[in-house]
């Protein structure tokens, strides 16, 4: 929850520097300042995961999944949300999928 509300932040701040070029505005969280590395990292985090969200997706499609099932299943897996809708949802299962897709 945090990495959510530290890219929120980071983005308010970045909207607010292109209005306010000169402006430091600072990232921060309560009263604490959050540091460049540690907003860098997250930010590195959110790409990582969006990257292995989109090949997953691409992946499981084209081991013959329809897309629902594809984004539900990566979702579901990467995320460790819980179980997908379609084809992988609560009554279904995983066990039609090949093996490299597991």
């Amino acid at each position: 929850m945090i990495r959510l509300v530290v890219i929120v932040k980071f983005v308010r701040a970045e909207i607010k520097r292109l209005l306010h070029p000169k402006a430091v505005i600072p990232v921060q969280v309560g009263q604490t300042v959050i540091p460049k590395e540690i907003v860098t990292n997250v930010i590195g985090f959110l790409v990582l995961m969006i990257g292995l969200f989109v090949a997953g997706v691409i992946l499981m499609s084209v081991l013959g999944l329809d897309l629902e099932s594809s984004l539900r299943a990566v979702a579901a897996t990467v995320g460790n949300i819980g179980p997908g809708l379609g084809g992988v949802g609560p009554t279904d299962n995983y066990a039609h999928i090949p093996g490299i897709g597991k």
